[in-house]
């Protein structure tokens, strides 16, 4: 386990590495960048700059290994099991570009152990056909859309992924476009892609738009976009948010998305997120758990709902800005029930909520972050948010749930704006 006081500045981190349950100091050491995750070998991953990350071990001066780009690498990093780093990596665009973006976008694929690298997969690349009555049509490769979050299982990395393909063909008089006497075919889709350890690629669409017809100005202003948000894995599959944006008026409108792609029933199943959700405040938080019939611990505002994910009917509704973090399986003695666990910062307490919404215990605990490092202990960890010191909390009797992963429902719709704006329509 690491704690880790970063410079504000991003320059360099202070870095404690931890042990055991009481988290006793082994070492301390300063890297020179962003740390970014903890591998399973204890090792710390950092960001060495827009081109490089390394990794680095008990922190001697230099990194055991590093990864240099010959472009810029995102933030969107993960790790698998198996010691399998997946990272997305911009590389120059070698042709006119809309907006001035780095189209060639790979999804790289690195030996955890060594940064040996096993795989290159391209990313999809969306295409927008720019009208020109004077010099004819004029193929350009449009922005590559920024992936998702990055998340990976079973020698596999998730993630979602928006693509276009735009053909905008006017009528041309005496050098210029009239306006709804072309044509205009757009066609936009929300992918889930699988990129396997092995370099494979394996795509699915889980939303799509189409529309052919005559360029009128009405048409051009009905744009729909999908924009990716985060996600996570349970045993039963994939669960993905994401955001419908439209134009019906000239201004963006967006709803939020939840979808969820079951592994043993091969269905998507696609739930629409309270409008609320996306209100100005606290960013709103997710807490799924793949029980029999799956539960959402929904908190955005100062409401927690908490909804049948088979169903979509709401169980129960809580007044509170609490933020939920852990789902219980069962307690113990009987009876056994399934819950969650919220922490209220705004009161300094933990609170335990059974399945109807009651309350089983409160703990008196000012905790940031809080999380369970190694699930199946009765331990939570988190950061004291007056002294930033390592935080170690106990509570008995429960035991966590196998299947549950949790969402913060924040996705960046800058890319949406910048389409529009280079359709004039933004």
């Amino acid at each position: 386990m690491f704690a880790v006081d970063a410079d504000p500045a991003g320059r360099f981190a202070v870095v404690r590495g931890l042990v055991g349950a009481l988290g006793h100091e082994l070492w301390t050491g300063v890297v020179p960048g962003t740390p970014i995750l903890v591998d399973h070998f204890g090792g710390l991953i950092v960001q060495l700059g827009p081109s490089a990350i390394g990794r680095f071990d008990r922190l001697q001066g230099s990194p055991i290994w590093r990864f240099e780009s010959q472009g810029t690498l995102s933030g969107s990093l993960t790790y698998d099991e198996d010691g399998t780093l997946y990272l997305v990596e911009s590389m120059p665009a070698k042709v006119p570009v809309i907006g001035g973006g780095t189209p060639d976008r790979f999804v790289v694929i690195l030996d955890g152990a060594t940064a040996r690298v096993k795989a290159r997969v391209p990313l999809p690349v969306s295409t927008f056909d720019e009208p020109s009555c004077l010099a004819g049509r004029v193929p350009h490769r449009a922005l590559v859309t920024t992936p998702g979050p990055l998340i990976a299982r079973a020698k596999a990395a998730f993630f979602e992924l928006s693509e276009f393909h735009d053909i905008w063909t006017p009528h041309c008089e005496n050098g210029r476009a009239t306006v709804g006497a072309g044509e205009l075919t757009m066609l936009h889709e929300l992918q889930l892609l699988r990129v396997g350890a092995d370099g494979s690629l394996a795509v699915q669409t889980l939303w799509r738009w189409r529309t052919d017809g005559a360029d009128t100005t009405e048409r051009l202003l009905s744009i729909e976009e999908p924009a990716p948000g985060p996600m996570t894995l349970t045993p039963q599959g994939v669960l993905a948010t994401w955001v419908h944006l439209t134009v019906p008026d000239g201004s963006l409108e967006a709803q939020w998305w939840l979808t969820r792609l079951s592994v043993a029933e091969k269905r998507i199943h696609q739930y629409a997120l309270p409008v609320d959700a996306r209100a100005p405040g606290p960013t709103a938080v997710a807490l799924i758990d793949e029980d029999d019939d799956g539960t959402i611990y929904l908190q955005y505002g100062h409401n927690l709902e908490v909804i049948n994910i088979t169903t979509w009917e709401k169980k129960w509704t809580l007044p509170t800005s609490a933020v939920p973090f852990l789902a219980l399986a069962r307690r113990d003695p009987p009876p056994y029930e399934i819950g969650v666990v919220v922490n209220d910062v705004e009161h300094g307490q933990l609170l335990d909520l059974g399945s109807h919404g009651g309350l089983v215990a409160a703990i008196a605990a000012e905790i940031a972050d809080p999380q369970t490092i190694i699930r199946g202990n009765g331990v939570l960890h988190g950061i004291d948010p007056t002294t930033r010191a390592t935080m170690m909390i106990t509570i008995p009797d429960y035991v966590e749930s196998a299947s549950f992963g949790s969402l913060t429902l924040k996705t960046s719709i800058a890319e949406a704006h910048l389409r529009l704006a280079v359709l004039g329509l933004d």
